[in-house]
C-alpha cells in the first residue's frame, strides 16, 4: 500500500498592502479570496504548494494578500508496483492539498490580525480539493528528469 509522508512546510511568499482607497463602511467586508495549488513531483518526492490571492485593488477589498505555502512530502510504500505513481499523485492532489490548507488559513488569519487595523481574516474551513480541481486552479509539473 502507497502512502505519502508530510515531512515539513515552509512560507514562500507572504504579501500584505493596505488598499488606501478603500473606504470603511458599516458591516460585513465581501472578500473574495482566489485558490489555486501547484504540485513539483518525481516517483518518490513532490513539493506542494498552495496559494492564496486577495487582489480587489479597485476600492472593495481594505487590503491586498498574496501568501503561498510549500509543503514537502514522500512517496511511503512499496516502489515496485505499476500504480505506485499515479497512486502518489492522487494522494498529492487531495490528502497534501487537505494537510496544507490549515496552516495556511492560520497564516492569513494571524497576518490579517497582526495589521492592527482590520478584525482577522479567517479563511473558511473548505474543500480545498475540490475548489480548485473545480475551478481547474491545479498544476502537475513533473520533475523526474530534474532534481529538487
Amino acid at each position: 500500500m502507497v502512502t505519502i509522508k508530510f515531512n515539513n512546510y515552509l512560507i514562500d511568499r507572504f504579501n500584505y498592502a493596505r488598499n488606501n482607497e478603500y473606504e470603511l463602511k458599516e458591516g460585513n467586508v465581501a472578500i473574495t479570496p482566489d485558490f489555486s495549488a501547484k504540485i513539483y513531483y518525481t516517483d518518490s518526492r513532490a513539493i506542494v504548494e498552495i496559494s492564496v490571492e486577495i487582489n480587489d485593488k479597485i476600492d472593495a477589498s481594505p487590503f491586498v494578500l498574496d501568501v503561498t505555502v510549500s509543503g514537502f512530502f514522500e512517496l511511503v510504500g512499496s516502489e515496485t508496483e505499476d500504480d505506485d505513481q499515479h497512486d502518489f499523485k492522487q494522494m498529492l492532489s487531495s490528502n497534501a492539498l487537505a494537510i496544507l490548507y490549515p496552516y495556511v488559513r492560520s497564516l492569513v488569519s494571524d497576518l490579517t490580525l497582526r495589521t492592527n487595523e482590520f478584525p482577522a481574516l479567517t479563511l473558511p474551513v473548505i474543500n480545498f480539493v475540490e475548489i480548485v480541481n473545480e475551478e481547474d486552479k491545479i498544476e502537475f509539473i513533473d520533475m523526474s528528469q530534474n532534481s529538487f
